[in-house]
């Protein structure tokens, strides 16, 4: 329950490349997807808007465009709802539209400063997982957000273990053995403390996805920071360094196996913004820590240090503007 603030509602999915061959047509949903597999993003937004403008009603359209703005670095929270609602409204038996409902107003959530603030759309959320998951009990991306749902919500918003477990075991059922299937172990044993699962499942997530190593790495190295275990944090740092793969790459949730770990982006909020996040009930508070012995101590400064030279070497130049800032100002601190 109390890592349901900021992000365990807010999981994501997409693309995959195709080989080489005819062209998709321009100014279609698939030109788009074309464009997305290439890392052409701004023409696939460009084409995008297009589409909206001469068919405004198709559900498609709509549903790749809400996709869209909320992929972008800068989600466009508002406008992305506004468009998956109408895909939605058009096809309301589509699974794939109930769940990014879901998660477009799971994003909203997770920045609202008071989460009782955005209570009605929290119910929308749960929803439309609900919804997401009886359309299509194949859909694993669907239950693996619909899972983090029920272990991260209070049960005022209608969360609770028991719920969680049942779908934490249809999810060994659908994918045994497979990159989701780990994911989840990973969330659970997190909020359960089960370390060793941690670990078990960390080292099963890079051997059948190594194409996300640094995001894999940084994720763990994330978590150990927070337990204060800096040493096993600069190892899978140092380790991330040696990988090719961006820690952040963009549009990464569009990615169709890619979902967002609701423990995990909770410490990382508290990390990059050095506070605590505290839930009570439905509201969040968030707690600036300021300077203290944890954030001052030498191998934690080396691993913002280390994080900060990963976002700079894959051109994340504000994000490791940020955790470069953070050093410094810790080390001022210290003399």
């Amino acid at each position: 329950m109390r890592a349901f603030a900021l992000s365990a509602l807010l999981l994501c999915a997409g693309v995959q490349a195709k080989p080489l061959g005819a062209a998709p047509a321009p100014n279609t949903v698939a030109g788009v997807q074309g464009l997305l597999q290439i890392g052409e993003y701004d023409a696939a937004g460009r084409m995008l808007e297009s589409l909206i403008r001469s068919q405004p009603s198709d559900p498609d359209a709509n549903y790749e465009y809400g996709r869209y703005l909320l992929a972008l670095p800068k989600p466009d929270y508002d406008r992305a709802i506004e468009h998956l609602e109408n895909a939605l409204k058009a096809s309301p038996q589509n699974s794939n539209y109930n769940l990014w409902v879901a998660r477009a107003y799971g994003i909203k959530i997770e920045h609202s400063n008071i989460v009782a603030a955005a209570f009605g759309p929290v119910w929308k959320v749960r929803r439309h997982f609900e919804a997401a998951v009886k359309l299509d009990p194949a859909n694993t991306p669907a239950r693996v957000d619909l899972f983090q749902y029920y272990l991260f919500a209070p049960g005022i918003a209608g969360g609770g273990k028991g719920k969680a477990m049942e779908q934490y075991r249809e999810i060994a059922k659908n994918a045994p053995g497979g990159y989701l299937d780990f994911t989840t172990q990973a969330i659970l044993a997190l909020e359960t403390g089960d370390w060793e699962g941690v670990d078990i499942a960390y080292q099963r997530m890079l051997q059948l996805k190594p194409e996300y190593e640094g995001q894999i790495r940084l994720q763990y190295a994330t978590v150990m920071m927070n337990r204060g275990q800096y040493d096993k944090a600069l190892r899978w740092l140092k380790a991330a360094q040696q990988s090719a793969s961006d820690i952040d790459p963009p549009f990464k949730i569009l990615a169709p196996d890619y979902v967002r770990n609701g423990y995990y982006e909770r410490v990382r909020y508290e990390l990059e913004h050095n506070v605590k996040v505290d839930v009570d009930g439905m509201s969040v508070t968030r707690r600036q820590l300021g300077t203290n012995e944890a954030n001052t101590n030498p191998k934690y400064l080396e691993c913002l240090r280390l994080i900060g030279g990963l976002y700079d070497r894959f051109g994340h130049r504000e994000k490791a503007a940020q955790f470069f800032a953070r050093v410094r100002q810790s080390e001022a601190a210290r003399r």
